[in-house]
């Protein structure tokens, strides 16, 4: 059972990192194969297509860089809130 879930999650891994190098969300794949299945995951990726990256000192490779920074920060805030609310629940879960 631990082997089957080891790979599961490996191969979620795998999904989220080959959506991003083509130009997509690794987060959302990753999170998509997670809880759906890597094999959806895995057509979803062979499904669509790669998404060109502007060429570099463009003012849209600027706007994408500043995009990617912004969705970092709000990957960072929202994983902050989880951390907050688990470690709330298990100091009242003491009581």
């Amino acid at each position: 059972m631990i082997g089957i879930a080891a790979a599961w999650l490996i191969w979620s891994i795998l999904n989220g990192v080959i959506a991003g190098q083509k130009g997509r969300s690794g987060v959302g794949v990753f999170l998509l194969s997670l809880v759906l299945s890597p094999v959806l995951g895995s057509l979803y990726i062979l499904a669509v297509p790669t998404i060109a990256k502007p060429a570099a000192g463009t003012p849209e490779a600027k706007a994408a860089d500043q995009d990617r920074k912004d969705k970092a920060l709000g990957y960072a805030i929202i994983g902050g809130i989880v951390l907050v609310v688990v470690l709330v629940s298990r100091i009242q879960g003491c009581r």
